[in-house]
């Protein structure tokens, strides 16, 4: 018994020690997800940018757009958006391929950006506010009303 419970012992401290020496090597868990660029819109004081982007996890949640408030001088990293996260409603409304729904993004001050998305699609504000900006959504219809 007592030689059982070394041994189980052993594996978790190598395993740990595994775990430790990936983390080490990759720097974090590699993300299974891609986000693609489709476009960014600096803030009127140039400080801050709203990137809006496709964010890809594979077929089983397909395509989302999706939209972080970052410092002017960040590039998107491969996470998820920090503001705001729009889907097709599972396929209630279609989007181009490759794409997600489409979404919109507009400076009102320096202090507050709308994002408007498909009328449809299934969306969420991650957060009220960023950095400091508030955020307001609406959907809009493709005529505009």
């Amino acid at each position: 018994m007592k030689a059982l419970k070394r041994v189980l012992t052993l594996l978790a401290a190598v395993f740990a020690v595994g775990a430790l020496v990936r983390v080490s090597l990759v720097g974090v868990v590699p993300s299974r997800c891609d986000n693609i660029p489709v476009s960014e819109s600096a803030s009127p004081d140039g400080r801050l940018k709203a990137v809006v982007f496709t964010r890809d996890c594979g077929s089983v949640s397909g395509l989302t757009t999706q939209v972080s408030i970052l410092e002017s001088s960040s590039s998107l990293l491969n996470g998820p958006g920090n503001a705001f996260v729009a889907d097709t409603n599972h396929g209630a409304i279609s989007s181009a391929p490759g794409s997600g729904p489409e979404v919109h993004v507009r400076w009102q001050t320096r202090y507050h950006l709308f994002i408007e998305y498909s009328h449809g699609a299934r969306a969420r504000l991650v957060a009220s506010e960023v950095a400091g900006v508030q955020i307001e959504d609406a959907s809009i219809s493709h005529d505009g009303v």
